[in-house]
């Protein structure tokens, strides 16, 4: 057997069900909820939902939703290790001038494996106030 062959040999018997174990996450939904102003500020209530597609995540799972404007990461909100169908709602709170005009904002989330990488990548989900 070449070293090659033994080498994927080992790596399947060491890794059991990794192919067939993927968690195929998705985040939607994602939309500004409510507004409150305190005169100078409008705080905007930002929730977006993650979904696992595919198969129950490990316990030891870390992974995030990712707040980007541009090129800029503003933030990252902790995403639990997801059971097979299982969602979870997560919320951004954007703080912006009130009188920046309507749809002049544009934030995009991404969703980033912390330990470890997803089975297809996820697109990232973008929302405008």
């Amino acid at each position: 057997m070449s070293k090659f062959a033994l080498a994927i040999f080992l790596l399947a018997a060491l890794t059991p069900g990794i192919a067939s174990a993927c968690s195929n996450l998705s985040i939607g939904n994602v939309a500004v909820k409510n507004m409150t102003s305190d005169g100078k500020l409008n705080h905007y209530q930002i929730n977006g939902v993650v979904t696992n597609n595919g198969a129950s995540q490990s316990s030891s799972t870390l992974q995030a939703a990712d707040v980007f404007r541009g090129p800029v990461k503003l933030d990252s909100k902790s995403v639990p290790p997801l059971k097979a169908g299982q969602s979870f709602t997560f919320t951004y709170i954007s703080d912006r001038s009130s009188d920046a005009g309507t749809g002049t904002s544009h934030l995009r989330f991404v969703l980033d494996a912390k330990n470890g990488s997803f089975c297809t990548t996820p697109t990232p989900a973008t929302v405008t106030f």
